[in-house]
């Protein structure tokens, strides 16, 4: 019995120790960026191979039905791609190589970011099912942000922050050594 409180003080220093931050910097040394509520409206990185990840979480909530992680998104494996989709049961993840058509029907929403593997080369989404809002997927403005990483030059942008409220992104992409360039797509929200 008296080992018990011990491992108690023990496990709630590693929970601690692995907590979440929201709206801040992410690597593999780093917590996750767990949005919450709130969506990701901001992408920006620094360091070698863009290992620095700085994610902005947007100001306005939301009702949340159900959360996911998708697989390892990286340039290995040819597992380019992640994105959010949902299905009439659960939020599904999906992962692969190239870009799929389909994907202005991708619905979920990139609520967080985690990373792995040196210089952040593997990256997790956090996906959610929002509960009153979706993408509107059928519209025209949805639209894929220039790439980002810590080379600013006319091709590769260092980042992004939307300030309108009711857009979300739903899937990434990455390309380059480490994952290093890194593009998100973003749909705007309509009530479901």
């Amino acid at each position: 019995m008296k080992g018990i409180p011990a491992a108690l003080a023990i496990l709630a220093l590693l929970c601690a120790s692995a907590a979440v931050s929201q709206s801040g910097r992410t690597s593999e040394e780093s917590p996750p960026i767990d949005c919450g509520n709130r969506l990701v409206n901001g992408i920006v990185c620094s360091g070698s191979y863009c290992d620095n990840v700085y994610v902005n979480c947007a100001p306005a909530t939301y009702d949340i039905d159900s959360v996911a992680w998708t697989q390892r998104i990286s340039e290995e494996d040819d597992i380019k791609f992640g994105g959010c989709f949902l299905d009439p049961t659960r939020l599904a993840i999906s992962v692969g190589k190239d870009v799929p058509s389909e994907v202005s029907q991708y619905d979920g929403i990139i609520s967080g970011l985690s990373c792995g593997g040196h210089y952040c080369d593997d990256i997790f989404l956090r996906c959610s099912k929002l509960t009153d809002f979706k993408p509107d997927i059928g519209a025209p403005p949805c639209f894929w942000t220039p790439w980002i990483s810590e080379e600013s030059n006319d091709d590769v942008k260092p980042g992004f922050k939307y300030t309108t409220e009711n857009i979300g992104a739903t899937a990434m992409q990455c390309r380059g050594s480490n994952c290093d360039d890194k593009r998100f797509f973003f749909c705007p929200l309509v009530a479901r």
